[in-house]
């Protein structure tokens, strides 16, 4: 997959998205990335042609991780248990990241036989997650309120 094609990707979902289509540029290393703000979610979507030619990289920052919450144990527990549910050959992975402390998902999309909109539609879904676990962190509905 080359570098054109992640381009033109890009530039179409930005036109599906209605935000301003944009250059790529590689960094020293290769890595192509462009960010975007979906319904107040930060979205990365990286290409690294170098290491991974047939695969772009999405990362949704969730949010803070609330340590000082009394339910913060059970928090953890079920970002980490929701790694779990998608029966994907590429599933999303939760966790942490390691600069900024925020829950992230980072998703896996092929770019063989790729489509814009299969990447908008993507990118919705990421959003959802990323929504979804700022109303209730994944708790079960019995440990959703405090104390």
């Amino acid at each position: 997959m080359s570098a054109t094609h992640f381009q033109y990707l890009c530039e179409e979902a930005c036109d599906l998205l209605d935000v301003p289509r944009f250059a790529l540029a590689a960094d020293a290393e290769g890595t192509l990335a462009y960010h975007l703000e979906r319904g107040g979610v930060m979205v990365n979507v990286m290409h690294f042609p170098p290491r991974c030619e047939d695969h772009a990289f999405m990362l949704f920052e969730l949010g803070p991780i609330p340590h000082e919450d009394p339910r913060a144990g059970a928090i953890a527990l079920a970002l980490l248990d929701a790694n779990f549910v998608s029966p994907d050959p590429y599933p999303p992975a939760l966790g942490r990241d390691p600069d900024s402390g925020e829950a992230i998902l980072r998703c896996v999309f092929s770019l063989v036989d790729a489509t814009a909109g299969g990447l908008v539609e993507a990118i919705h879904r990421g959003v959802a997650v990323a929504r979804r676990w700022r109303q209730d962190y994944f708790l079960p509905a019995g440990e959703r309120s405090i104390a």
